[in-house]
């Protein structure tokens, strides 16, 4: 099918349908499953991750945190590849992630990282789970939120974090929307609930 849309973009000129196809592809060929979550800046996403992995490898805060989406796979040693737009590689160390991953350590991406791959050893992600850390959506994270609704149709499975404390509003609904439009599955959870009285969170 993917070599039929290639074929029908190439004839009728739909470049701009090339790169979709490529990512298709590339999903295809990947045997992992992955779940990216998503949510509003300063939702839980990196604390949950770490909370999930039972490891501080994701730098957590009150600003907008994740700059870059953050893909953690497992590996047998902690260590993260950063790639960049122009084409540079680098191992660096999970200390160095704040400076490249976060808002405030490279603020709008000026150092153009397109993608972070840290390898974790947890047995949560032995059988071939693929954890995405994404930008959050929101005024805070202009682009973060563009990085993160370009990346809605990749995933295998989606969780949207809802800040208990925080009223739901239409950019929630929206995610929500666009996941459903893209055919990922979804899971709302909600965060930061311990904060609540009972009758509240009620």
């Amino acid at each position: 099918l993917l070599r039929l849309l290639e074929q029908i973009a190439t004839r009728d000129g739909l470049v701009e349908f090339r790169p979709r196809i490529d990512a298709l592809a590339s999903r295809i060929e990947d045997d992992s499953f992955e779940v990216a979550l998503f949510g509003r800046v300063s939702s839980g996403k990196s604390s949950l991750l770490n909370a999930l992995l039972g490891t501080d490898v994701l730098p957590v805060g009150i600003n907008p945190i994740t700059a870059v989406p953050t893909k953690l796979r497992y590996g047998i040693e902690l260590k993260a590849a950063v790639s960049y737009g122009d084409g540079r590689s680098d191992l660096v160390t999970v200390e160095e992630l704040g400076h490249l991953v976060t808002e405030q350590g490279n603020p709008g991406n000026l150092k153009n990282v397109v993608r972070v791959i840290v390898e974790v050893p947890s047995p949560r992600l032995k059988e071939g789970i693929l954890l995405v850390d994404t930008p959050g959506l929101g005024s805070l994270a202009k682009r973060g939120t563009r990085e993160t609704l370009a990346y809605l149709p990749s995933c295998d499975l989606a969780l949207l974090l809802i800040d208990a404390g925080a009223t739901l509003n239409e950019e929630d609904i929206g995610t929500l929307r666009l996941l459903y439009e893209a055919g990922v599955p979804a899971l709302v959870l909600l965060s930061k609930s311990d904060l609540l009285a009972e009758a509240d969170l009620h």
